[in-house]
């Protein structure tokens, strides 16, 4: 059984609505494949990472624009795993952490897809289910040898403080260099602060900024991790959610 920290035991699959058909069990959350030959690329004074919330990737627009990435890595959220998907990331590892499964048992979830080999994995699913869609977000968790992945699916309610604090303790934990990234479903400021203020008792800072003169709902804050460059934040047609990029020397 793959390692799984927390689950909603007491859900039951009927219980979700909307897009929602059903909740996995315990050990069926976290899903990890290796397509194709990954290869490192080699460049460790520039490695690429992209987070974005692909909105299910099923927008006309969302094909080419995965592949435009171009990056090593990619942390996600709102991942649909479809065999279309797969496909779009031949030779890299995949890491899905299931929130639930919609028509015809298609998951959805947080995830990355990197060159890298992680070394360990482990999915984190929110104590507590949405208001709208009655299913629960999740966490996924890579580690590996030169730094630590969260991909982040935050509550959509004030619960995203509750669901940080989950992990607070493995966090602690983590002894290597950190990035928790993703979707935190907030841009109030003053939950913005809040999570900031989290984040800085755990060693870790928010790298990303304002996007038009606006909070963005998705951050990234990172520990012991060397940026090389700036942040780069951009609109696609894809998703609601735009796409961050930056580089890191590892």
């Amino acid at each position: 059984m793959l390692p799984l920290a927390f689950f909603t035991s007491s859900i039951p699959a009927s219980a979700c609505t909307f897009k929602c058909e059903s909740i996995p069990s315990s050990d069926n959350v976290l899903v990890q494949e290796k397509m194709g030959s990954p290869e490192e690329n080699g460049n460790h004074l520039n490695y690429e990472i992209a987070v974005w919330n692909m909105h299910k990737g099923n927008r006309r627009t969302f094909e080419r624009e995965y592949l435009s990435l171009n990056a090593d890595m990619v942390i996600g959220q709102e991942i649909l795993l479809t065999k279309k998907f797969l496909e779009l990331n031949q030779n890299r590892y995949l890491t899905l952490s299931t929130g639930f499964f919609m028509k015809k048992g298609k998951r959805t979830g947080t995830g990355i897809m990197s060159n890298l080999e992680p070394l360990s994995s482990k999915a984190f699913v929110s104590p507590e289910v949405e208001r709208f869609g009655k299913a629960p977000k999740t966490i996924t968790k890579n580690e590996y040898p030169y730094f630590t992945v969260y991909s982040v699916h935050g509550m959509t309610t004030k619960n995203v403080m509750k669901q940080m604090r989950e992990i607070e303790g493995d966090l602690a934990n983590t002894p290597s260099s950190v990035i928790v990234a993703g979707d935190f479903n907030t841009n109030r400021h003053k939950e913005i602060m809040a999570l900031d203020n989290f984040m800085e008792t755990l060693g870790l800072h928010r790298i990303t900024k304002g996007y038009d003169g606006k909070f963005l709902v998705d951050h990234v804050y990172t520990r012991g991790i060397n940026l090389v460059g700036k942040v780069k934040t951009y609109k696609t047609q894809a998703s609601d959610h735009p796409i961050i990029k930056f580089k890191i020397r590892i």
